[in-house]
């Protein structure tokens, strides 16, 4: 554990400007040792609550770096951002800008601190930034990128788990003997390192309580979807092993452990509450989950083509098969009583509210549509199912 953070600093963020800070109401703490892909600095968000005995800490995406196009698309330091685009109506990852602001916190979904609807409101809040392409989960400095790399001339550093490690390091000490409840969740890429980073979190934080709620980045059951292929590629690029228990032999198993973390933390927390939020036909996630199909034979899938999304045939990942994996999720752990989904369908195609094309969005809890009954009429809504969750209730939402 580290020194605890002081609630009266608030460090300049990386890249902006000279002399610019976090957006109003945030701290921002330049953490040593904590770094980017590229090396740069990298630190994290605080807002908070001095009433409040509840941690909300929330991990960000981006997409991961496993080729030179979804490097390309993926940020490597904090003054990289995603100034978004358009594709069947949804904002969605586009290229990278370089802009000043950087990565600020959202303000909207989960972090709209006006909303009395939103199960966080007024708590205190941790935004952690994404610019490591491991999905908050790697170890290794000075990664030769030689077919990676466009360039081809500069190493690059893998280091989200090490990053994690001191994040929470300080936090720990931040908030001991002041809270009862930490939710750790997080969005596409952040969703999976929420999920691969819990354990040593809820080790860190002892008898404090962690729940974790994953948007976007489903821990599917099979191999046929997170595929052996597609883990051998990265296991070996991030140092995703040496961030993975030690304890749990078959996690690190190079035919596809990787699928085995669940199981694994519900043995080891069997009073952990897990919540899943997923698009039934997520377009993003199957892009990336494309690359390991057909053996990795094209790990730099096309966006339209590989998905079908311009009537590709046969797609590498189409809706179908990803719709299946989510309910093979679903009935898998069902029994367990610690697992809570909530799924999203296209109910309504002609609905003006969801553009007829709800069932393949992307990234939900940080957007205003989190306060929509987004699986569908009757159903509740995205915040209400997340409060039902932190509050320990089960329950399977949506087709």
């Amino acid at each position: 554990m580290g020194q605890p953070f002081d609630r009266n600093e608030n460090d300049p963020v990386p890249g902006a400007d000279a002399g610019m800070s976090a957006p109003s109401g945030w701290n921002f703490y330049n953490i040593s040792g904590a770094m980017c892909r590229d090396g740069s600095p990298v630190g994290i968000y605080i807002r908070y609550n001095a009433a409040s005995t509840k941690l909300m800490i929330y991990l960000e995406g981006g997409g991961v770096c496993l080729s030179p196009h979804f490097c390309d698309h993926n940020p490597k330091s904090m003054n990289e951002v995603f100034p978004g685009g358009s594709l069947n109506g949804e904002s969605f990852v586009g290229s990278l800008v370089t802009q000043v602001g950087l990565q600020a916190p959202y303000t909207d979904g989960i972090f709209d601190n006006t909303n009395p609807d939103n199960p966080f409101q007024n708590w205190n809040e941790v935004y952690i930034p994404y610019c490591t392409g491991d999905a908050h989960a790697g170890t290794m400095t000075n990664t030769l990128t030689d077919g990676i790399n466009p360039l081809q001339t500069d190493t690059w550093h893998f280091v989200g788990y090490n990053n994690m490690k001191l994040f929470i390091g300080r936090l720990v000490p931040t908030f001991a003997g002041k809270i009862d409840q930490v939710v750790m969740t997080g969005a596409s890429a952040g969703g999976l390192g929420a999920g691969l980073n819990y354990g040593m979190t809820q080790d860190a934080f002892g008898n404090v309580p962690v729940a974790l709620i994953d948007d976007s980045f489903p821990p599917f059951t099979g191999n046929d979807y997170i595929t052996p292929c597609l883990q051998q590629l990265v296991t070996p690029l991030w140092g995703l092993k040496a961030a993975l228990p030690p304890d749990c032999a078959e996690c690190s198993d190079p035919d596809g452990g990787l699928v085995n973390i669940v199981p694994y933390w519900l043995h080891k927390y069997p009073k952990t509450r897990l919540g899943l939020v997923s698009s039934l036909h997520d377009q993003i996630i199957r892009l990336f989950l494309a690359a390991g199909q057909n053996n990795c034979s094209d790990t730099d899938p096309n966006l339209l083509s590989g998905l079908a999304l311009l009537g590709a045939d046969p797609p590498a990942f189409d809706g179908g098969m990803y719709e299946n994996g989510l309910t093979a999720l679903r009935s898998t752990y069902l029994c367990t009583n610690n697992i809570s989904s909530y799924y999203i369908g296209d109910s309504d195609p002609d609905a003006s509210d969801n553009n007829g094309v709800i069932d393949t969005l992307h990234q939900h809890i940080f957007r205003p549509r989190f306060y929509l009954p987004l699986a569908g009429p009757g159903q509740p809504t995205l915040a209400k199912w997340v409060g039902d969750v932190i509050a320990g209730k089960i329950e399977q939402v949506g087709p």
